[in-house]
């Protein structure tokens, strides 16, 4: 009998040690999330974004990106020009495909915010706005994460983008240089979604958790939109800063 103890004892120890704590799980999802951002829809759309970025680019350090801007600046030319009218040849889309099939690599492994913001690169080709006026340092980052995060709620309610392309955009969010306005707010409420149908739930309870943490530290906010996108119209403010929260805590639990 004492022997029997000592083996439960022991079976109990390796049981509790072979668990794996909330941050290892959640460093888990992080993985897993970086492995799925270079597939499905995600790397022709950032195929896409790279043209647009880059043509606003003056980096010539990268013997690729030459090649890259080289051969896909006439494209973004013909893109950015298009209007309801227009629309691209099929010897267009032949040689953006040819420019993708030469880049696929250079696309998957390329930082897109290394490069200037989407705002300026429409910039330079609506009025020739040169280098020294684009988004620099922490005004750039901050830039970066409106337009991640505009992209990311564009994405969902796009059928041609989908989930897989939300999600990428919810990924490359930092969503802490965001100012704190209930758009912060909704944006984590939407990352949290977005990360929880893709099956990262760990990275979508994390998000709901940082959210009701910060919806404590902020009762006073103006909930005008959350009020009208949750349909909330008979509620008053005080009301449906408490409805939010509840919702935030449901999709946690």
């Amino acid at each position: 009998m004492k022997n029997l103890f000592y083996v439960l004892t022991l079976f109990l120890l390796s049981a509790c040690s072979s668990e794996k704590t909330d941050e290892e799980l959640l460093e888990q999802d992080r993985i897993a999330l970086n492995e799925s951002l270079v597939s499905g829809k995600v790397v022709p759309y950032k195929f896409v974004k790279l043209m647009v970025r880059g043509y606003a680019s003056e980096d010539t350090t990268s013997a690729k990106f030459k090649a890259f801007k080289r051969d896909s600046d006439k494209l973004v030319q013909k893109i950015l020009a298009l209007n309801h009218a227009d629309e691209l040849s099929v010897k267009d889309y032949w040689a953006m495909y040819q420019v993708y099939d030469q880049m696929d690599e250079f696309v998957m492994q390329t930082d897109e915010d290394e490069f200037p913001v989407v705002v300026d690169a429409f910039r330079k080709f609506w009025d020739g706005t040169k280098s020294t006026h684009y988004f620099k340092g922490k005004e750039k980052a901050a830039q970066e994460a409106r337009e991640h995060a505009f992209l990311s709620v564009l994405a969902m309610a796009s059928s041609s983008l989908g989930s897989d392309v939300a999600l990428y955009e919810c990924a490359e969010t930092d969503v802490e240089l965001l100012p704190d306005s209930e758009l912060k707010g909704q944006l984590r409420f939407v990352r949290g979604f977005v990360f929880m149908q893709k099956g990262f739930y760990y990275l979508s309870e994390n998000e709901y958790s940082n959210n009701l943490e910060w919806l404590k530290n902020n009762k006073n906010l103006d909930l005008t939109y959350t009020i009208n996108a949750l349909q909330l119209g008979k509620f008053n403010q005080e009301e449906s800063y408490t409805a939010f929260r509840a919702m935030n805590h449901l999709y946690r639990g």
